[in-house]
C-alpha cells in the first residue's frame, strides 16, 4: 500500500490590522520608556562631570605642591564649549627660561588640567544663599578665576560651592565643595546635604 502525505502550505503573512496593532504597541513603549532613559542619560552626565570636576581640583593641588607655584582654577567659555581649567601661574623671571610656558585658556586643548562639560550640563555658583550662573574669568588680577590652590598651604585660596544641572531648576542635580581646610567633595543634592569628604563614603551613592 502506498500513502501519500499532502502538507497544506500555511500562510505566515501579517493583515494590515496586525500591523498597525503592533506599531501601535511600540509606539506606546517608546514614548514611556525613552523619557525615563534621558533621564538616566542626564542623572549619569551631570555625576560624572561633577566627580571629574572634583579629580581636576585635587590634580591641581598635588600639581601645585610638585612644581612649588600656585594653580588657578577657572570657568571658560570657549566657541560654545564650557570647560574647568586648571593653569600654573607663570614662573619668576629667573625661571621662567627654565621652566614650561603658561598655556593659554582654552577648551580646545589636548595637555591641559580641563573638564570639558557636556552641553547639557550647567555650571552655577551660590552666592549668599543663592544659584549664580558662573561667569568667565574675573578681571581681577588679585584673584583670577574661580580659585587658586597655594602650593604653600596646599589648599584653595577660597570656599566654593559650585552646583552642577541638566535644566534650568534653581537647585541644582549635584553639588562640588571646595573647602580650604576639608579639601574638595561632591555629592548629589539631596535636600542641601553635606557632601563627602575624601575617603568618606558618599552616602547619595
Amino acid at each position: 500500500m502506498r500513502f501519500t502525505l499532502h502538507l497544506r502550505q500555511l500562510s505566515h503573512g501579517f493583515t494590515l490590522i496586525e500591523s498597525l496593532i503592533a506599531l501601535a504597541v511600540v509606539a506606546i513603549t517608546c514614548s514611556v520608556a525613552f523619557p525615563n532613559f534621558q533621564k538616566a542619560r542626564q542623572a549619569t552626565l551631570v555625576a560624572n562631570d561633577s566627580a571629574a570636576l572634583t579629580s581636576l581640583f585635587q590634580l591641581a593641588q598635588s600639581r601645585a605642591v610638585e612644581e612649588n607655584r600656585p594653580y588657578v582654577v577657572s570657568f571658560v567659555s570657549d566657541d560654545g564649549i564650557d570647560c574647568i581649567v586648571a593653569k600654573a601661574e607663570p614662573l619668576s623671571t629667573a625661571r621662567t627660561s627654565a621652566g614650561r610656558q603658561p598655556t593659554s585658556l582654552d577648551c580646545h586643548q589636548t595637555q591641559a588640567l580641563m573638564v570639558r562639560l557636556d552641553k547639557q550640563v550647567t555650571l552655577k555658583r551660590k552666592v549668599k544663599e543663592e544659584w549664580q550662573d558662573v561667569e568667565e574669568v574675573d578681571a581681577d588680577e588679585e584673584s583670577p578665576g574661580l580659585f587658586t590652590v597655594d602650593f604653600r598651604t596646599q589648599r584653595p585660596s577660597l570656599n566654593l560651592t559650585l552646583g552642577l544641572s541638566t535644566d534650568n531648576s534653581q537647585q541644582p542635580d549635584y553639588i562640588v565643595q571646595v573647602r580650604q581646610y576639608l579639601g574638595f567633595s561632591y555629592c548629589k543634592n539631596k535636600d542641601n546635604t553635606t557632601c563627602r569628604t575624601e575617603g568618606e563614603k558618599d552616602a547619595s551613592s
